[in-house]
């Protein structure tokens, strides 16, 4: 069954969600991390467009939006709680993996400490 009816009780939607383009790496970091495959060196450009973040944005700004779009603003709220959640928990993960590196296999070990030259637990 591919309908979004969960049939197994289970605690995940059938589908993926890796993050934000305001927080790039961080949903990068968390793709890498959850279908377990190395990080790439660089991220490729080609398809990826300039999008501007919100740093700039004022408090003004932020009002704005919330008064505009209350629905986008909600959505984006809460895919960044969301995404606050499952980084931490993905953090907790490698922090606890690499605990006992000797005790890893090497290719597991690979993956985990590549997740860290990445930068996945700044």
């Amino acid at each position: 069954r591919n309908d979004g009816v969960d049939t197994n009780n289970n605690a995940e939607p059938d589908f993926l969600w890796f993050g934000t383009t305001e927080r790039m790496k961080e949903s990068t970091c968390l793709f890498y991390h959850t279908l377990q495959v190395r990080p790439l060196k660089r991220i490729p450009k080609a398809r990826v467009m300039d999008c501007p973040t919100t740093s700039w944005w004022t408090e003004e700004h932020r009002e704005e939006v919330k008064r505009r779009e209350p629905a986008d603003y909600a959505v984006w709220r809460t895919a960044n709680a969301i995404l606050d959640a499952r980084v931490i928990k993905m953090r907790e993960d490698i922090r606890r993996t690499l605990e006992d590196e000797e005790g890893l296999a090497p290719k597991v070990r690979d993956q985990y400490r590549a997740l860290v030259d990445a930068g996945c637990l700044e």
